[in-house]
């Protein structure tokens, strides 16, 4: 028998087979009460930073129901929460995912050679052109670092 499903017991293994990626709550739930209380006041920190910046609420939950990419205007700029990408699942992007600080919290992002290559695989006119923008970037950033 698996042995996810002996410690979570049959819904775990459940929503495994159904194809849920379960690895954000193994990786919580290994966690200390102490570590998660830290995380939630550092995600707290974080959401004041980005949060939208219009004061009257975006959506209600009822509106984001079947959403999964989402393009929202914070106080830092744009920012793109992805649900499910065109080149791989969350777990090897995670592997590859870049550390940066966002208002003084160290968040994981979306290493930019995956980021073009979600952008041109997406293939709309405007990802193509972000995704030409990019490799610009991409490109100084190279000739900066060599």
């Amino acid at each position: 028998m698996d042995a996810r499903k002996d410690q979570h017991g049959t819904a775990w293994q459940a929503a495994i087979d159904y194809g849920i990626d379960v690895s954000l709550l193994e990786e919580n739930l290994r966690l200390t009460p102490d570590e998660r209380l830290d995380q939630l006041v550092a995600m707290q920190r974080l959401y004041d930073a980005v949060r939208a910046e219009r004061v009257e609420p975006l959506c209600n939950l009822a509106t984001l129901e079947g959403f999964w990419n989402l393009d929202v205007t914070t106080a830092l700029g744009r920012l793109n929460l992805l649900g499910e990408t065109p080149i791989g699942d969350y777990a090897r992007l995670a592997e590859c995912a870049v550390t940066m600080t966002l208002a003084g919290v160290s968040v994981q992002v979306i290493a930019l050679d995956d980021l073009i290559a979600i952008k041109r695989a997406l293939g709309r006119p405007k990802d193509l052109l972000v995704s030409t923008e990019l490799e610009a970037i991409r490109e100084r950033l190279r000739s900066r670092d060599s």
